[in-house]
Formats: C-alpha cells, sequence, structure tokens
C-alpha cells in the first residue's frame, strides 16, 4: 500500500492536487509492505486543464470532456491578439501607451459651453445612436487533457509506473465501486528430490475448491476487528496454473489465482499457507472446510503465514471502467518493464552458472568427506530412515551408520572414482580405520548430489515448511480469541482508549453507509443496494 501512497504524494508535489484531505482518495486493493501490485486502481480528485466553463462563462458540458491527453476540445476562450501585439511594441511605445492609460484615470475637464445654448459637443456625442458592433475578442481553440501518466512517470520511483485514466463521477470509489479482484501467488514445484519439498497439485486444488463461494474467512485472515466486523467474502474461482518450463531442469514455476469480490486482511497468504500443507500432504484437504466452519472452529489455530514477496494484486475489475491509454506511455512503460526483465534474467543465469560450476569442478571424496557429512546430517535432521529407534525422549533418530553410508554410497560411485580405497569391514559407531593407498576416491559434486538423492532423498533445496515429524495438526494447536471475545477485550478499555474510539467511529461509520438491522449489525439487504449502486459507478477513457 505504500506505492498507492507514494503516488498520491507525488501527485499534490506536481501539483495536481491542491490539499490530500480534500482529494478523496481511495484504492482498490491494500497491498502490505512486501506484496507487488501490477493492476492496483486508485481514484483521486486533481487538477484539470479544461475550465468549468469557457471565455463567455457558459460552462462546459461533461459529456464533451475528453476522456484521455489525445482527445481535443474545442473551447471558446479569449483572444490572444492584444497579448500578441504586446509582446512586439517597444519600450517607447509601452512607456506613451501607459502614460496615456494613467491621464485618462484622471477627472475629466467641463466642456465649453455652446454658443447657441443648445447640447454641448460631448452631450451631442452622447446622445448619438451607437454602431451595433462587437469586438471579436473570442475564438475557438483546442484544449488537451494534461498527460498525468508522462507526468506521474516523471517522479515516481521505479518501482512504480502509471498506466492510464479515466475520467469517472464524483461519487466513485476505487474500493467500493470494484466488481472484483484478482490476486496471484508464484511458487517453485520441483518435480524430484525430497519428499518434503514435492507438492502434490491435485490435492491443492481439492483444498482450494473448498473455498470457492461466500464463507467466513476469520480464520483465514488476520482479523482486524478495530475496522472490520463482516469476514463474510464472496470467492468466485481458484485454481492453480502450472507455466510451461523452457528449460531442463526439475522445478517449475507455479501459481495460485484467486478471483473475488473482496478480501481480508493477509487473506491470501493465509489460504496459501494452509494449501502448501494440503500439498506437502501434512494437512487433508478437509482442513479448509473445518477452518471455514465457525459454529465448529470459532477461534483460529496458530500458523504462518506465507512469504509476502510472491503475492501480486493482479487485476481489478469494475463493471463501468474503461482506461484509455497512449501509445507513449505504453512505450515507455514496456521499455521499462523489458529493463528489469533482462536484469533479472541476466542475474537468474550468473546464478545458474555458479550451480553448474560446482557441480562440475568441485571434487569430494566420498568416504572421508561424503559419508561423515549425511551422517551429521541426518543426525541434526532428526529424522528416521533405514531401521526404528528412539532416544530418550521417544522421538526417532537416524540409524544409519558410517558403515551403512560406506556401502550405500560407495559401492554406488565405483563407476565414477579415481582410485579406490580399502573396503575393509568396519563397525557401527567406530572410526574408519586408515586407508592402505595414500589416494583418495574422488567424486565430482554433481555426482554427490545424484546420489544422495537417489539413495537417500537428500535434496539441498530450499525448505519453507516444517515436515512431517515435526508438523502438529492445526486443529490440535494453540487458539486465539475469537471475534466476541476480541471486542470486549475492546470495549473493556477507558472511554478515552483509542483502540475504543476508533472502533466506535467505524461502527458508526458503517451504520451510515450500510444502515443498521435490528440486531445492531449491518443489514444484508442496505450492503447489497449499498454495492449494486457502486458497482455501477464508473467512466471510460476512450
Amino acid at each position: 500500500d505504500s506505492d498507492a501512497e507514494a503516488e498520491a504524494l507525488v501527485l499534490q508535489k506536481e501539483r495536481q492536487q491542491e490539499q490530500r484531505s480534500i482529494a478523496a482518495y481511495s484504492r482498490c486493493g491494500r497491498t502490505d509492505k512486501g506484496v507487488s501490485a501490477f493492476g492496483q486502481v486508485i481514484g483521486i480528485k486533481i487538477r484539470s486543464r479544461i475550465p468549468q466553463q469557457d471565455g463567455k462563462g457558459d460552462p462546459v458540458e461533461e459529456s464533451t470532456l475528453p476522456k484521455n491527453s489525445s482527445d481535443r476540445l474545442l473551447v471558446w476562450t479569449k483572444s490572444n491578439r492584444d497579448k500578441s501585439l504586446n509582446t512586439k511594441l517597444s519600450n517607447r511605445e509601452k512607456k506613451r501607451r501607459k502614460k496615456r492609460n494613467l491621464s485618462s484615470s484622471l477627472p475629466p475637464l467641463p466642456p465649453p459651453p455652446c454658443a447657441s445654448g443648445g447640447t454641448t459637443l460631448a452631450e451631442e456625442t452622447e446622445t448619438e445612436p451607437k454602431a451595433d458592433v462587437q469586438p471579436n475578442d473570442h475564438e475557438l481553440a483546442p484544449l488537451t487533457e494534461l498527460d498525468y501518466c508522462r507526468v506521474l512517470n516523471g517522479v515516481l520511483p521505479p518501482s512504480i509506473r502509471a498506466l492510464g485514466w479515466c475520467p469517472v463521477s464524483s461519487e466513485f470509489s476505487a474500493r467500493f465501486s470494484a466488481k472484483q479482484r484478482t490476486y496471484r501467488y508464484f511458487f517453485v514445484k520441483r518435480s524430484h528430490g525430497n519428499g518434503r519439498n514435492q507438492l502434490n497439485l491435485p490435492v491443492m486444488q481439492e483444498a482450494l475448491d473448498r473455498i470457492v463461494g461466500n464463507h467466513d474467512f476469520r480464520n483465514l485472515c488476520k482479523m482486524n476487528v478495530g475496522e472490520v466486523r463482516n469476514f463474510s467474502r464472496l470467492i468466485h474461482s481458484a485454481k492453480i496454473v502450472e507455466l510451461a518450463s523452457n528449460n531442463n531442469t526439475n522445478a517449475n514455476v507455479c501459481y495460485f489465482e484467486i478471483v473475488g469480490q473482496a478480501f481480508l486482511w493477509h487473506m491470501i497468504r493465509c489460504i496459501v499457507s494452509i494449501t502448501f500443507m494440503v500439498g506437502q500432504e501434512l494437512e487433508k484437504p478437509q482442513i479448509m472446510t473445518q477452518l471455514l466452519d465457525i459454529s465448529t472452529n470459532a477461534a483460529k489455530p496458530s500458523y504462518p503465514m506465507a512469504p509476502d514477496k510472491p503475492l501480486v494484486l493482479h487485476k481489478c475489475d469494475f463493471n463501468n471502467v474503461t482506461f484509455g491509454y497512449t501509445s507513449q506511455n505504453l512505450w515507455s512503460v514496456t521499455y521499462h518493464l523489458e529493463n528489469q526483465w533482462e536484469e533479472l534474467v541476466l542475474g537468474t543465469e550468473r546464478i545458474k552458472d555458479a550451480l553448474r560450476s560446482l557441480q562440475e569442478y568441485a571434487m569430494i571424496d566420498v568416504r572421508e568427506d561424503l559419508c561423515r557429512f549425511v551422517q551429521d546430517y541426518l543426525a541434526k535432521a532428526g529424522g528416521s530412515r533405514g531401521r526404528s529407534r528412539k532416544n530418550k525422549k521417544g522421538k526417532d533418530i537416524p540409524v544409519f551408520s558410517y558403515l551403512d553410508l560406506v556401502k550405500l554410497l560407495d559401492e554406488s560411485a565405483c563407476e565414477h572414482v579415481s582410485e579406490m580405497l580399502d573396503a575393509r569391514p568396519i563397525p557401527d559407531n567406530q572410526t574408519p580405520p586408515a586407508p592402505t593407498s595414500t589416494k583418495k576416491k574422488l567424486i565430482s559434486w554433481g555426482k554427490a548430489l545424484q546420489l544422495m538423492e537417489t539413495k537417500l532423498s537428500l535434496t539441498p533445496y530450499p525448505k519453507h515448511h516444517r515436515d512431517a515429524k515435526s508438523h502438529i495438526s492445526l486443529m490440535e494447536r494453540s487458539k486465539g480469541s475469537t471475534y466476541e471475545d476480541k471486542v470486549a477485550a475492546i470495549l473493556s478499555q477507558p472511554i478515552s482508549g483509542k483502540k475504543r474510539q476508533r472502533f466506535i467511529e467505524n461502527q458508526e461509520k458503517d451504520s451510515i453507509n450500510y444502515g443498521e438491522g435490528q440486531d445492531g449489525e449491518a443489514s444484508k439487504e442496505a450492503n447489497i443496494r449499498f454495492y449494486d449502486k457502486m458497482t455501477q459507478l464508473g467512466g471510460s477513457g476512450i
């Protein structure tokens, strides 16, 4: 949301907006720090080049106003001929005219009396009929609206670009007039490797299907009790899209696409976090239904949200809003985005080259280094592999001895070695004897990764979630306070408390906007009428 706020501040800086308090600023989607937005929409009152009245004093019809920065409007304006002539006058002529204007401001002398006793010359001049001649001091001039996108993009930081604009009615709100919003959350799916990193996309989709419709999402968001008291939201669709891979890697980029009328605070990140647990088969798809059942689970269990950077506000849809674009601005924005894409792609290739270099040139000893490393790694990971064994606390501990690992990894690497070491039997949990040969059995780091993956399902891939051994079922975790408990805690504060005052103010604001029901809550019928009215507002930039 800081990006949209920065855009509003830039408008004020560029004198497109006089005072922020009267700018009627509104935004369609709230994006937290770290979250991106490609389709963000804001509504704001700003300065226009088109006057409210033309040069003759007639009002300019609203229907004739320019809808973008390219449209031209013919408006009666005062002629600039006198001004252009004044610029060509010499300084001597300007002084003479100025002196004449000063003398004309003095009171006139009385006229001499007429000898014939009639009217004076001045009186005769006044009594003569005036010629019906109007000076041509107005002309039709083509006016264009300010190029807001060009002005903004010239001063905004590189992370914010204005794409297009359109005029709307004064009652329009970018928040309440939106028909729906589309969010996308990107992630990487590994095709091979450790089972803790693989994601089961079909069961993830099954979990997402359960959130489609109108549900109470208080257990799938961060409850902002001070401002929100209705946690029901309508989700139109939710799906997972897997992008086609252009190279032969074991990682594919996918994204969630969730379309809804409106969303709660951190709602998308909470949904994604639960869906990842389902994809790792730590939870069943039915967990979504349980969390949406407020009558059974009135309090939210404790769980972490998904990271913020992969989340994007992809699009904001309106019923009657059509944005106007210009080729010049789209060319500039496209060039800017292509430049950013090129920098990121080059950075990605540098990292890939570093990974390939490690796998190709780095050589390690199988017995003295690789087997010891795997044994220590399994001991720290605490996962059970092979025979089952328990420690004093009843938890599984690694069971692979050094000899087991030598037999498993050394024999698998026989065809890739430079020299063989003495393969005498080594008792469990004992230090191996010194080799009979001074030469070591070396393999490349790439081959070592392949052995650990195929024989032990070990991969150095990022682990964003806990494994099955450390995972605690969501329904068995501690739960936070319910909505009613949070409200009671706010109302128990002193009358002068800021949270209590803000809570009461928001309740009164909701009562004005939506109307009150008999039970003191916002009436659903009034809520529907309010949104039906707001979603019909808009404008066109074409």
